[in-house]
């Protein structure tokens, strides 16, 4: 239908730009439209500068069949992004010489990318993620200086490119204006070629998910533009080498699931996230960790570390997350955690520490999860622990704690996980138990624990498992757990209790 000021093919509720009454941009973005075939009507519109049906409903089969979109030679803008869009992308595409954006990202093409795009010499952005493209990466792709962004992430793509250029080509150093790189969860193999390093506008560098081998090549610590660097589940091994310090802008980095070695001594001080999980790491957590003072999140869990956990820790004041479990770290658990203000969650289980828990760990308000079990902690279970009412989750299990579960345990309102089994403790349970109506997992199991189950366990209606077993609980079962709507699992075997099991 025919709209005010257009001459040729407009629609209703279309945005239409015109220049001496020709269309000049068709844009009919998230308008919650659908059609089996796209007109082919639209090659017509020889002025057409900008054309947009991203996030709509289209479909069926792309193919050379859309050989008009090869007639639009004036297109500077290419979307039809988020929509279900099938078959193959036109080489006739390379008519467009034009063109800046081309964005075919999320629908279900597949086939091969055709190597005629590599023509499209004034690109500047390219995305075809989420698609189900397979086979190589044309060289000839990296032959668009100006590209700026390329997005191919999520698709079947793999090696297959010629030998001599492995497996991402040596080409893509002519990027020289390309700022986000984005390869991740693709069959890309090889080594990370080292003219990567030519790439110096590069904001973003996201390879992570693929099978790339050997060392991570020096020259990328060369592009001092460089925010964020995703190497994680790769193959990558070797050295992380001193010149990381030269990536002075660096806040986010992942190398976890590789076989590197994670100097921490050297990294950027504007570094604010830092994982490295299942690398292999052996050692020490270096003193130098406390240069880092802008970081937010510290991740070296899943490692071979040992020693102690360094005393400058406590210079990261803007630490929030500490994940430091499933290594091989001794010690005492250092009274210097608490300094931390900001802290969200603490996971040190799965080592060796040994001592009491910090009375002063109850200070850090901010805390959302505390995981330290299975350790070697002795001593009883701080007072102050039970004063964190926002405390989300609780995990002191396989230890070695004594004392008692006081009242107090009543002020976790907001806990949906407590566990507090494998342990020594003893007493009875505290009927303000009872208040716990957050709570959804709790277990005592394998403790001393005496008396009788308090009745007012009947009020704790998000309560899924519960587990009491290996106690020297006695009594009857309380008859008002039968109104727990939610419970799944309940264990209280290896007891002295008496009576009926409530039906639920």
């Amino acid at each position: 239908m025919k709209s005010k000021g257009c001459h040729t093919l407009c629609w209703i509720g279309v945005t239409c730009g015109s220049r001496h009454n020709r269309v000049i941009a068709l844009n009919i973005s998230k308008m919650g439209l659908s059609a089996d075939t796209i007109p082919p009507q639209l090659g017509n519109l020889s002025f057409l500068v900008s054309l947009d049906f991203s996030y709509n409903f289209f479909g069926g089969p792309l193919s050379e069949q859309q050989s008009w979109l090869g007639l639009l030679t004036k297109l500077k803008y290419l979307s039809l992004r988020n929509n279900s869009f099938t078959g193959f992308i036109p080489s006739s595409l390379s008519n467009l010489t034009n063109l800046r954006v081309l964005d075919f990202s999320f629908n279900y093409l597949q086939g091969y990318i055709p190597l005629e795009l590599g023509r499209l010499h004034n690109l500047q952005f390219l995305a075809i993620e989420n698609n189900r493209l397979s086979g190589n990466i044309p060289s000839a792709i990296f032959n668009m200086s100006t590209l700026i962004t390329i997005g191919f992430t999520e698709n079947e793509l793999s090696g297959g490119l010629p030998s001599d250029m492995g497996r991402i080509p040596r080409e893509i150093g002519n990027l020289k204006f390309l700022r986000i790189l984005y390869l991740w969860s693709n069959n890309l193999n090889g080594v990370i070629p080292s003219e990567i390093g030519n790439l110096q506008n590069l904001a973003i560098l996201g390879i992570e998910g693929n099978q790339f081998s050997g060392t991570i090549p020096l020259t990328i610590f060369n592009i001092s533009s460089l925010q964020r660097l995703l190497l994680h589940h790769n193959q990558l091994s070797g050295n992380l080498p001193k010149h990381i310090g030269n990536l002075t802008k660096l806040k986010h980095m992942e190398i976890a699931y590789n076989n590197l070695t994670a100097s921490i001594g050297n990294l950027s001080t504007s570094l604010q996230r830092f994982t490295a999980y299942n690398c292999k790491i052996k050692g020490i957590i270096p003193t130098e960790i406390g240069n880092l003072s802008n970081l937010v999140k510290f991740s070296l869990h899943e490692n071979e570390l040992y020693g102690n956990i360094p005393p400058t820790v406590n210079h990261l004041q803007k630490l929030q997350g500490l994940s430091l479990h499933d290594n091989y770290m001794r010690g005492s658990i250092p009274e210097i955690l608490c300094d931390l203000n900001n802290l969200f969650y603490l996971l040190l289980s799965q080592n060796k520490f040994v001592g009491p828990i910090p009375e002063c760990l109850g200070n850090i308000t901010s805390l959302r999860y505390i995981s330290l079990n299975s350790n070697m902690l002795s001593s009883s279970i701080p007072s102050s622990v039970w004063g964190l009412k926002d405390l989300l989750e609780l995990d002191l299990s396989s230890n070695s704690l004594t004392g008692f579960l006081p009242p107090d345990v009543g002020n976790l309102v907001s806990a949906t996980l407590i566990n507090l089994s494998l342990n020594q403790l003893s007493e009875s349970i505290p009927s303000t138990i009872g208040r716990l109506v957050s709570l959804t997992n709790l277990s005592l199991a394998n403790n001393h624990l005496d008396g009788s189950i308090p009745e007012s366990m009947g009020s704790m209606i998000s309560l899924e498992v519960v587990d009491l077993s290996n106690n020297n609980l006695s009594g009857s079962i309380p008859k008002s757990l039968e109104t727990l709507q939610h419970l799944d699992y309940l264990n209280v075997s290896f007891n002295d209790l008496s009576g009926e099991i409530p039906t639920y």
